[in-house]
């Protein structure tokens, strides 16, 4: 009996009492050990939870919106959430770089996401060369933010040139070899030499994805020919009291082929930037060409690879920080053409010309107003002359 009441007792208190013992030791260790090692910890805790090695945000958040009302002769007016933009950038070293940009266009169904998402990579110390890798804007002629995004563009309507000659927002997967140097004590050579996988088709607006099925079908390259390209910049600081910048550009690709033959598009632009300082005016302007091989019958008979454009933009900034609902008013003029079929005169051959005005009642906010005189250089007239009224939001 006494045998079995020590073995009754070591089962009900002995093993228990050991495993409790094991398990507050334990416990002591995973204290300690946490409180000497918290960094490790949180590296541990975050990689767990969100996959990243750590929780410190070395990220900037930047972005605007765009809200728009158009009402077009002959057709119904229009409140349109145009466009919301989100970039966000990590400076992860002095020399590495990864930025990322999302757009919400006009409806859920119509977003892009991401439509830039690359790394840069500085290969000097100094400007000379950066090696951009992933999905970035074609850098032809000036950048989209100065003539077509919202938050940069000093009109409400796209220009047609960039919108439907130079695909509006044309990205492309690839790699961008680009940089500055000085050549001067005033003057600055700028660069980009660029290889992509290249458009499929030919249509206007965002056809760098429109013209196939999928986005994917966009990203890669299904002709197995690939876009290159050039843009060559030149910019003067001091010159005519202010700054000066004169650019051309050159890319070429395979866009589809027919009957075993690849049907090539070639793109050719000038562009120019003048902005003069204590005046507070500029003049902005492109040119656009592409010509190259049709199909034997267009998918669009208004829409051929002949085509060309142009603008010019002037505008003069009065009122700057003039009081304290009064950051600036900006009066703008632009005159545009577009032909988008050379071969044929159709009435999608435009001249417009516009009037605009930028109200900044603070930093960051702009109020715009836009009224465009349209005019259809072949074929039938039609009643399309537009008002625009536009806030933009940046943040």
């Amino acid at each position: 009996m006494g045998n079995m009441g020590g073995h009754l007792h070591e089962l009900c208190f002995g093993k228990p009492l050991q495993i409790f013992r094991l398990f507050f030791v334990a416990i002591i260790f995973v204290v300690v050990t946490v409180t000497a090692q918290a960094e490790e910890y949180s590296i541990v805790k975050d990689k767990k939870e969100t996959g990243y090695d750590d929780s410190e945000s070395f990220m900037e958040w930047h972005g605007y919106l765009n809200f728009e009302f158009d009402d077009k002769e002959g057709t119904n007016s229009n409140f349109d959430n145009h466009e919301f933009y989100l970039n966000v950038s990590a400076t992860m070293s002095s020399r590495v770089k990864v930025t990322a940009e999302f757009e919400y266009e006009h409806t859920p169904e119509k977003i892009i996401a991401p439509i830039q998402a690359f790394a840069d990579y500085k290969v000097f110390d100094n400007d000379a060369l950066y090696v951009r890798g992933g999905l970035w804007y074609i850098p032809m002629g000036l950048p989209p933010s100065e003539n077509l995004r919202g938050n940069g563009n000093k009109m409400i309507r796209q220009v047609a040139v960039i919108h439907d000659i130079e695909y509006e927002n044309w990205a492309e997967a690839g790699l961008d070899f680009w940089g500055a140097t000085a050549i001067g004590e005033n003057t600055e050579l700028a660069y980009d030499v660029y290889f992509g996988n290249g458009v499929q088709g030919i249509k206007t607006g965002d056809s760098w994805f429109q013209s196939t099925e999928t986005l994917q079908d966009h990203s890669e390259d299904n002709n197995n020919n690939k876009l290159s390209g050039i843009h060559l910049a030149l910019n003067f600081k001091n010159i005519l009291g202010g700054s000066l910048g004169i650019g051309t550009s050159y890319s070429t690709q395979a866009y589809t082929e027919e009957a075993g033959k690849d049907l090539d598009q070639t793109h050719t632009g000038f562009d120019l930037r003048y902005h003069h300082t204590s005046l507070a005016f500029g003049v902005q302007a492109e040119y656009l060409s592409r010509d190259g091989d049709d199909l034997t019958t267009l998918v669009n008979p208004n829409i051929s690879v002949e085509a060309k454009g142009w603008y010019v933009q002037v505008y003069k900034r009065f009122l700057e920080k003039a009081g304290p609902r009064m950051n600036y008013l900006e009066l703008v003029f632009q005159t545009d053409k577009i032909d988008l079929n050379l071969n044929t005169d159709t009435n999608n051959d435009k001249t417009t010309n516009a009037i605009g005005l930028i109200y900044s009642p603070e930093p960051y906010v702009q109020i715009k107003i836009e009224y465009d005189w349209v005019k259809e250089n072949s074929g039938d007239s039609i009643d399309n002359n537009v008002f625009w009224a536009a806030a933009v939001f940046q943040f």
